[in-house]
C-alpha cells in the first residue's frame, strides 16, 4: 500500500505534467554520490523545478527515517547480518542526505526543507497527508525500540519503507530534467531493491512460521 509521502509525491507529479512515469530502466553502472552539486547546463522549467524540490523535501526525511531505524538495529538486532546492513544503510543514506541537502541549497536557495506536506498547496493538496505520513513513520520508529522479536519487526518495517523510496525514485526519474536527480534516483532504486530482496530472504530463513506482515507498517 503506498504511503502518504509517496501518494503526495505521485499527485504532485501528476499535477505538474498530467501523466504518470513509466517504469525506470536499471542503470548501466552505480552512481558515485558527491555532495557538491554539478551545474546543470540549462535551468529546468518551473514544472520540473517544482517536482525536483518536492522530491528532495520528501526523500530527505524519508532517508532520515531509515537512518533512525538502522541506528536502533545497531543496538537491538540479534543477527550480525542485520547489524551489518544497518551500518550500510546509515553510511549510504547519510551520504545521500548530504548530497540532496547541498542540491537544495544550490538550486532553491536554502538547505532547510519545509515541514512534510507544507509545500503542497500548488498541487491542490493540504499538508495533512504528508504530516500524517511523517507521524506514522515516527510511530514506527518508536515502536522498534521495544518490538519483540526485534529482527522480525525491523524487517517488516524496513521492507515497505524501502519500497516507498523505490516508488518515489521511479517517479522522479521519469519527471526530472536534471541528470543529478536521475542518477541519484537510479542509484536508490538499485540499492534498495537489492536490500528488499535480502530482507525478504532473511525473513523466510529466520522466521519461517511468522505471519505475513501487515501492509503499510512503515513509511
Amino acid at each position: 500500500m503506498p504511503t502518504a509521502p509517496v501518494i503526495a509525491l505521485s499527485l504532485l507529479f501528476a499535477a505538474c505534467e498530467g501523466t504518470s512515469a513509466g517504469p525506470a530502466a536499471e542503470p548501466a553502472h552505480p552512481m558515485v554520490h558527491n555532495a557538491t552539486p554539478n551545474v546543470t547546463p540549462e535551468a529546468p522549467g518551473p514544472e520540473t523545478a517544482s517536482s525536483d524540490r518536492m522530491f528532495l523535501d520528501m526523500m530527505v526525511p524519508h532517508h532520515q527515517g531509515a537512518v533512525d531505524m538502522a541506528r536502533i538495529a545497531l543496538e537491538r538486532a540479534e543477527h550480525p547480518e542485520l547489524k551489518a546492513l544497518a551500518e550500510s544503510i546509515i553510511t549510504s543514506q547519510e551520504a545521500e542526505i548530504a548530497t540532496m541537502t547541498a542540491w537544495r541549497k544550490a538550486w532553491f536557495g536554502s538547505d532547510a526543507a519545509p515541514a512534510m506536506g507544507a509545500g503542497m498547496e500548488h498541487s491542490g493538496m493540504s499538508g495533512h497527508s504528508g504530516m500524517s505520513g511523517m507521524m506514522d513513520m515516527s510511530k514506527s520508529i518508536e515502536a522498534l525500540k521495544t518490538a519483540e522479536p526485534f529482527d522480525l519487526a525491523f524487517i517488516d518495517a524496513m521492507i515497505p519503507h524501502h519500497e516507498g523510496a523505490v516508488h518515489m525514485a521511479g517517479m522522479a526519474r521519469g519527471k526530472t530534467e536534471r541528470a543529478e536527480i536521475k542518477d541519484l534516483a537510479a542509484s536508490i532504486t538499485v540499492a534498495q531493491q537489492k536490500e528488499i530482496l535480502q530482507l525478504q530472504e532473511w525473513r523466510k530463513a529466520w522466521f519461517p512460521t511468522a505471519q505475513a506482515a501487515a501492509p503499510g507498517m512503515a513509511h
